[in-house]
């Protein structure tokens, strides 16, 4: 874990491994935040939607996304519910639990929740304002890479395009690449939004303000931060589904097994996967201040507050 008694910014690695040792030191805790969530939540989905046809790889990796078994689950009164109420909940708890480890205070899974649940106008505040300026960074990479596109094919004359085919298909390869760079810039200065919002009692206008603030001058080895921890926490549970499902659909079994057993993977792998991420960030938010604003664990009165493991004042209301 990060050292409370003489703290210091921390390289990637270093960040991985202190989340990595937080999150096997709490491990049943974390777990048990999340699946309390997501069980409930993806058994439901699982009994209303069409279960007897498997998921494509690209519907696997979308549902470890939005946490959610099946890729209808969003929709309805069921994603509704989720989306407004259990997930922020739930995201928020999964904060204040990191945060509370961090500093090696008590922990309780109940107390966290409700303070989570009162602040969720602003959980959901921010998750909102998130959302929108990395649909603003995503349409603006898709319109940028649609010009290049039509540029390459404009202004190579007819009788260079066929000798040249695969260099027009190698720059679309590479601007395709290169336009994801503005949405993970933008997802990236915006990533400490939410634990601003909860551990320094912040709105969600300010907490948007704050995350900028902090990474202003750490930008790309953030953004490198979260590519790593993308990869864990989606590539490596895809690589496992995708290897046991694939296997088993080798085997010619029911289709109905089949969905019921990706289902089942999937959602180990969001209550597995899911809270490493939270814990990732919420120390990247702790190390962003050592690094800013001179943080000091043990004399910081705003974040998560008294030495007895009590919230401050805006988290018990």
């Amino acid at each position: 874990m990060i050292d409370r008694q003489s703290p210091r910014p921390l390289n990637i690695v270093e960040l991985l491994v202190a989340s990595a040792r937080l999150y096997r030191n709490n491990l049943l805790t974390f777990v048990l935040i999340t699946a309390l969530v997501l069980v409930p939540y993806n058994l439901l989905i699982f009994m209303l939607a069409d279960a007897t046809t498997p998921l494509t790889m690209g519907r696997v990796i979308n549902n470890l996304v939005l946490g959610t078994s099946r890729p209808d689950g969003v929709n309805g009164w069921p994603g509704l519910i989720y989306i407004l109420i259990a997930q922020p909940i739930m995201h928020g708890t999964l904060i204040l639990a990191a945060a509370q480890c961090y500093r090696q205070q008590p922990l309780s899974i109940a107390t966290n929740a409700q303070a989570a649940r009162g602040r969720i106008g602003s959980l959901l505040g921010v998750a909102i304002q998130k959302g929108l300026f990395l649909f603003a960074a995503l349409l603006l990479s898709f319109v940028l890479r649609f010009l290049v596109n039509g540029l390459l094919l404009e202004f190579l004359p007819n009788e260079w395009f066929f000798p040249l085919t695969p260099f027009s298909q190698i720059s679309r390869l590479v601007f395709g690449g290169l336009s994801l760079l503005l949405p993970l810039y933008v997802y990236a200065r915006l990533i400490v939004a939410t634990q601003a919002v909860l551990l320094e009692d912040r709105v969600a206008a300010d907490g948007i303000a704050r995350s900028r603030q902090l990474t202003k001058n750490s930008d790309w080895r953030v953004a490198a931060f979260i590519v790593v921890v993308l990869l864990l926490q989606l590539g490596l549970p895809t690589l496992i589904i995708g290897a046991a499902t694939s296997g088993v659909a080798a085997l010619s079994l029911d289709a109905q097994l089949v969905s019921t057993l990706q289902m089942a993977l999937l959602t180990i792998a969001q209550i597995v996967a899911w809270p490493f991420s939270f814990i990732a960030y919420t120390l990247l938010f702790f190390d962003l201040r050592i690094r800013n604003d001179g943080f000091d664990p043990e004399h910081d009165p705003l974040t998560l507050g008294l030495r007895d493991g009590e919230h401050p004042a805006w988290l018990s209301a």
